[in-house]
């Protein structure tokens, strides 16, 4: 795999888990807030279940684009061949453009961590990956320390 292209699917890993993460923290925070918040107060029930609904759906998403990117970051040689994780690519980034356009309709500033997960995904797609590439060789030190 092209080092480039591998440096940053990492990258776009990482910066996910942890962008994905900080935005499920700050909504299950958010959620609990608003909940004890309004628990007694009935003046506007149907923006409260709104807010709780919306809050919920980025922490479902959040949630899956930590396991789509904990995938990403997996060793892509396998038998011999060196694996193209173009599914996953598109999988994660479209759950960061779900995200992008629920932070632009709500005017947030946590609209710069998908974004930034975003960028990173296209770049990884544009990227060639040759088919079928087989794995590099390994030299004779690799395989020792290996043993070891």
């Amino acid at each position: 795999m092209n080092k480039t292209k591998r440096g940053l699917q990492l990258a776009a890993g990482i910066v996910g888990i942890v962008g994905a993460a900080i935005l499920l923290i700050s909504s299950i925070y958010t959620m609990i807030f608003f909940g004890a918040l309004f628990e007694g107060v009935s003046a506007d029930e149907a923006g409260v279940a709104l807010l709780m609904v919306s809050l919920g759906l980025v922490v479902a998403l959040s949630v899956a684009i930590i396991i789509l990117c904990a995938m990403l970051c997996r060793n892509p040689e396998k038998d011999g061949k060196v694996r193209d994780f173009k599914g996953l690519t598109i999988a994660a980034l479209v759950l960061n453009l779900f995200l992008v356009i629920s932070y632009i309709i709500s005017f947030s500033f946590y609209i710069l961590i998908p974004l930034t997960v975003s960028g990173l995904l296209i770049a990884v797609l544009c990227l060639k990956h040759p088919a079928n590439q087989p794995a590099p060789a390994q030299t004779a030190s690799q395989i020792e320390e290996k043993d070891e």
